[in-house]
């Protein structure tokens, strides 16, 4: 959904085809085609780009850009590698994301270049702080140490994993959710290979 909740971005299931909307439903626009199956789609901070993690059947998860009023999708990253969850910046220039659930990488839309942002390994998921100055990698979403990111926000809630596995993360002790954190990592992954 944009910011101001006046736009939504979808994608439709079983086809993976993305769609933008009004909240109400109206000026629905198709912005896909098969082959091509999408996940995790985001709008730029002016609403008038979406990026999203596009698949080609064959080929593996990259990112992808397209017009939210339609036109021909724009391949951003071409990897061999998982490229997932993609997240504008606030200045819609940068956009972070998760490179095979394992570090986060940051593009510069318009010159192409690429980073691995420091610090960020075993990290995936990121999101933007409003001011476009912060990353944030969720540790509910990842085997990360978050033994110490609950350290210093007490009220982080591990469990976002599943719901099913709420109870038990907030009963474990750091060693031990950790290892829970990293067998649902490992479910999540094989998810993904089937996608694939």
């Amino acid at each position: 959904m944009f910011s101001d909740g006046s736009w939504l971005v979808y994608v439709s299931y079983p086809d993976g085809i993305l769609w933008r909307s009004r909240a109400d439903a109206s000026e629905r626009i198709r912005l896909t085609y098969p082959p091509m199956t999408v996940n995790m789609p985001h709008f730029s901070p002016d609403a008038k780009r979406i990026v999203f993690s596009g698949k080609i059947p064959g080929q593996p998860w990259n990112l992808v850009q397209v017009s939210a009023d339609g036109g021909t999708p724009e391949q951003l990253t071409h990897s061999p590698s998982t490229d997932l969850d993609p997240s504008y910046a606030a200045d819609g220039q940068r956009v972070a994301f998760s490179r095979d659930f394992s570090s986060i990488q940051l593009l510069d839309v318009s010159t192409q270049q690429l980073r691995t942002v420091p610090g960020s390994a075993g990290l995936c998921c990121p999101r933007w702080s409003r001011d476009g100055q912060h990353r944030w990698a969720p540790p509910c979403v990842v085997a990360v140490d978050h033994c110490r990111c609950a350290a210093q926000k007490p009220s982080l809630d591990l469990a976002r994993l599943t719901r099913r596995n709420r109870p038990r993360l907030q009963m474990l002790g750091c060693q031990r959710a950790r290892v829970l954190i990293n067998l649902v990592l490992k479910q999540a992954k094989a998810e993904y290979a089937k996608l694939q």
